[in-house]
């Protein structure tokens, strides 16, 4: 019975949460895409992994007319495609750019290629609930 009761509770509480942070995001209009209010072209959202790395070698020409812009993830500043492209946008949610990891090397190298060689206009993307430890990491 106790742990009935400690499990009621617990999902009481986290419901009553979720509740709160879904009036939050609905009050603050985050349920909108922030990337609508800075651009008005088409986006081409550029995932890394096997299969892009397959379609990236098959372009005939990296960057393509229809696209007036590109958002790049995570890894793909190591790809030769990035200086290509020079996307306006790039988002880092891996959690490895937050914390210690295997990947450290990885990581390290991509935000070195970041900082040093991005000669271009470029906004980054990161979970703003993970900047404080995006900055003591980075």
């Amino acid at each position: 019975m106790k742990k009935f009761l400690e499990q009621s509770f617990l999902f009481t509480k986290n419901s009553v949460f979720f509740i709160l942070y879904l009036l939050r995001l609905i009050r603050k209009n985050y349920y909108r895409n922030p990337i609508n209010k800075i651009h008005s072209g088409t986006v081409a959202i550029l995932a890394n992994g096997p299969s892009l790395k397959n379609e990236l070698h098959n372009f005939t020409t990296l960057v393509d007319p229809h696209f007036s812009d590109y958002i790049v993830l995570n890894n793909f500043a190591l790809d030769d495609a990035f200086y290509l492209l020079k996307p306006e946008h790039y988002c880092i949610a891996d959690p490895m750019f937050f914390q210690k990891s295997h990947r450290e090397v990885v990581c390290k190298k991509v935000l070195l290629i970041l900082e040093e060689k991005v000669d271009w206009v470029m906004k980054l993307y990161i979970p703003s609930h993970m900047y404080k430890q995006f900055i003591e990491y980075s």
